[in-house]
């Protein structure tokens, strides 16, 4: 899964924020914060963002030590900013930002493919080799962008290639993105779009 990530609180800024930072898609997001110096029953908005835009997802009110919790379910896979607003008298508002965000993955099956193809041409353009860290996906277009995790690694790569043509696999990893994620042979990544 993921580790909380807790940023320090900066200068006059009276909130504090952690929450996991890899799930799946349609599973909870813990989001928990503290309010310095502490006070109860003050309204927090819970924001993510796929981009510029921020949108509320969860409320949550501070408890008598100042501390809040909200959970939030990410309905797709992709990267996402979240944000903690504690709004203010006079319209001013504390604002505290996750430091890496949330990405939220999907399950999808891989293998992998390599050694004995070194020096063959790649659908997508190049050449293999044992540096190339890349995918091969049937669909998405060549160049795009996936985030893999597996097992606590994650790596971001292009799609270089076509295949797998195994039934029921969806990417077929490079040996360098097979290394750097201390992927088996065949198995479940946790995937996602990397922009």
């Amino acid at each position: 899964m993921g580790t909380p990530v807790a940023p320090a609180a900066a200068p006059g800024n009276p909130l504090r924020l952690s929450a996991r930072q890899h799930v799946l898609v349609g599973r909870a997001v813990p989001v928990h914060g503290v309010l310095a110096p502490a006070q109860g029953g003050r309204a927090v908005l819970v924001q993510a963002s796929r981009g510029r835009r921020w949108k509320t997802v969860a409320r949550a009110k501070t408890r008598a030590g100042g501390r809040f919790e909200a959970k939030w379910r990410p309905s797709e896979a992709r990267h996402y900013g979240l944000r903690a607003v504690l709004a203010g008298a006079n319209g001013a508002a504390a604002v505290r930002t996750l430091g890496g965000g949330v990405t939220a993955y999907r399950p999808a099956a891989a293998s992998w493919y390599g050694p004995g193809l070194y020096g063959q041409p790649l659908a997508c353009g190049g050449t293999l080799t044992a540096n190339v860290v890349g995918v091969a996906n049937r669909t998405m277009p060549c160049g795009s962008r996936v985030r893999l995790r597996y097992r606590g690694r994650t790596v971001v790569a292009r799609v270089v290639d076509r295949g797998p043509f195994a039934a029921g696999r969806e990417f077929d990893l490079t040996p360098a993105t097979k290394q750097r994620l201390g992927f088996g042979s065949t198995g479940t990544v946790w995937a996602s779009r990397a922009g």
